[in-house]
């Protein structure tokens, strides 16, 4: 598996993309197969070491939206960490149901604008989701 990783505090040049070992799943977790990953200001302030998140060395990232291994399920979720990485273990608590015609690019972003009080107007049909 792949995920972007900060091996120290800085700016953009820190992140790489690199192999890391696949995420073991403890009880009420479930692993999902990431389609698609949030960007914002707090993947900015772990990154930068702001005291905000993870500290290196670490997979950066806290939202995102994919599928549930073995399940099939589309989810989107929020606080979730290492979440940019191909595949992330999940407290099943903090994943929400994708609606059919709602892409997990557009399921995403819905999530973080919710959470940050955007005053963007997500589509109806995705609003079901978050």
């Amino acid at each position: 598996m792949h995920a972007v990783v900060f091996e120290r505090n800085g700016g953009p040049e820190v992140l790489d993309y690199k192999e890391v070992p696949d995420p073991s799943p403890r009880d009420g977790q479930v692993l999902v197969d990431v389609e698609a990953v949030g960007i914002n200001f707090r993947d900015v302030y772990e990154r930068e070491g702001r005291d905000y998140g993870s500290r290196p060395p670490a997979i950066i990232g806290v939202e995102g939206a994919g599928t549930v291994v073995g399940t099939g399920e589309r989810v989107a979720w929020i606080n979730v960490l290492q979440s940019y990485a191909e595949r992330v273990a999940a407290d099943r608590d903090q994943l929400v149901p994708i609606p059919d015609g709602v892409s997990s690019e557009v399921a995403t972003p819905i999530r973080s604008r919710k959470a940050t009080g955007s005053s963007s107007t997500p589509p109806p049909a995705a609003s079901a989701c978050c």
